[in-house]
């Protein structure tokens, strides 16, 4: 718990799809409606993984949204 949301407050389910992510022995899929926090929860996830060192490979449907990610990423870690 200590590797998720230190910096910033997760809702429950934002929590749990960090935590299957970072417990899962193959790949996640973070999906949902838009609004509802993907690219935050994708951030702070790719923000863990990084902290205990993994690779992070992200793919999106479209290069806009890996935009977003790349650049809310960049926003909130500097």
């Amino acid at each position: 718990k200590h590797l998720i949301g230190s910096t910033y407050q997760l809702n429950e389910d934002q929590f749990s799809c960090i935590h299957k992510a970072l417990t899962t022995d193959s790949f996640a899929l973070v999906l949902g409606m838009p609004g509802t926090g993907k690219s935050f929860t994708i951030c702070v996830l790719i923000e863990a993984l990084i902290r205990i060192q993994k690779k992070v490979l992200i793919t999106c449907y479209t290069h806009v949204a890996l935009d977003l990610i790349i650049d809310r990423f960049l926003m909130m870690y500097p």
